[in-house]
């Protein structure tokens, strides 16, 4: 059947669970072994906690836009906690190792402005949340998103100007070419021609998850300052953004955007904490 929200590209359903023809082994799998059920005792937390990492590393090996989401809101609300947990022990682990490096070795800079906290509260914790999420995980489950829309917007988000235009102009480009070859191809008797993209896309998938996931980080950079020497070690202060863009898709993917925005605006109110109770602050 046809999915809408994909537009032309694509001619699959999302939200089935069925294993498609095509589909990779390990897509398969996960899909038919992730766990829908929350925590409850007779599983206990040290379970829970591994069938989590269990799930979550076979999507990382390989990223699929078809997870099956929780049964429940209990289910999402323990996902949500647990992947809060592994975000701010990551950020705690990186500021005394490679935070701690690049403060001490490098001439690079946070350019936040902490001056007036009413401001920076409304930034980090609302439009944060909100703008970023809409921009980088929205769309991640919708090809004509993903492949038109999405990297148009995150190049405004940078700030690039001839950047965005130049992007716009190779996507509308792009946009004409499909539709020359549809038109041409209907017009011949042919069909089957949007399901072979929707199935290109699916099997490209995984590269499309990475591109956001990198594009989220990089986009980040601009809150550093840095001279040349230091230039290229800049990658390594959005490594917290990076880490945070997968737990982030990974959640939008499996629970919904909402779940991603709820573990944004907490990510963001206990680095700000960190950040704050920090003795260099």
């Amino acid at each position: 059947m046809t999915s809408q929200t994909d537009d032309k590209l694509v001619s699959v359903d999302e939200q089935s669970t069925e294993p498609q023809a095509g589909q990779g082994v390990i897509e398969q799998a996960f899909i038919s072994t992730s766990p829908s059920n929350p925590l409850n005792a007779a599983n206990g937390l040290p379970h829970y906690c591994k069938t989590e990492l269990q799930d979550f590393w076979r999507f990382i090996k390989r990223p699929t836009r078809r997870l099956r989401p929780s049964s429940n809101a209990g289910g999402r609300w323990q996902r949500l906690a647990f992947f809060l947990f592994l975000s701010v022990l990551f950020y705690i682990v990186y500021m005394f190792t490679i935070g701690w490096a690049i403060d001490a070795l490098t001439s690079i800079t946070s350019d936040l402005d902490f001056s007036n906290l009413k401001l920076f509260a409304f930034a980090a914790l609302i439009m944060a949340p909100i703008l970023e999420e809409l921009i980088f995980r929205l769309g991640l489950r919708n090809a004509t998103y993903t492949l038109f829309f999405g990297p148009i917007l995150v190049t405004i988000f940078s700030g690039s100007f001839f950047v965005t235009l130049g992007l716009t102009a190779v996507i509308v480009l792009m946009a004409l070419v499909f539709e020359i070859q549809e038109r041409y191809r209907a017009r011949n008797g042919k069909s089957g021609h949007n399901f072979y993209l929707g199935r290109q896309f699916i099997q490209a998938y995984p590269k499309v998850f990475w591109l956001y996931a990198f594009a989220f980080s990089f986009v980040h950079i601009a809150n550093h300052s840095f001279d040349d020497a230091s230039g290229f070690l800049v990658i390594f202060a959005v490594i917290p953004q990076l880490v945070l863009g997968i737990f982030l898709s990974y959640l939008r993917l499996r629970d919904g955007i909402t779940s991603a925005m709820s573990l944004h605006f907490l990510n963001n109110l206990l680095a700000a904490s960190l950040i704050f109770i920090s003795p260099d602050s």
